[in-house]
């Protein structure tokens, strides 16, 4: 069965696609995650958000901690 996601998270999608920041992303992401359909066929897609929600808020915290005037970006 396919996820049928709305028109709200496609847009959020794409927001998370044309975002800059690191934080930026974070917070489409979040979006993301709360427009996803909740349902059976979704629950993969609701794991790769969670996902990268996770490994995002670890590389903003290593970011903060580090306090080097580098900037490495999350791909």
């Amino acid at each position: 069965m396919p996820v049928n996601p709305g028109v709200f998270f496609l847009k959020a999608k794409e927001e998370y696609e044309q975002a800059s920041t690191d934080e930026a992303k974070l917070e489409c992401l979040r979006k993301m995650l709360a427009l996803v359909p909740k349902h059976k066929s979704s629950e993969v897609l609701q794991k790769e958000i969670k996902t990268k929600i996770s490994k995002l808020r670890k590389f903003i915290q290593k970011q903060k901690e580090t306090k080097k005037g580098s900037y490495q970006k999350f791909s």
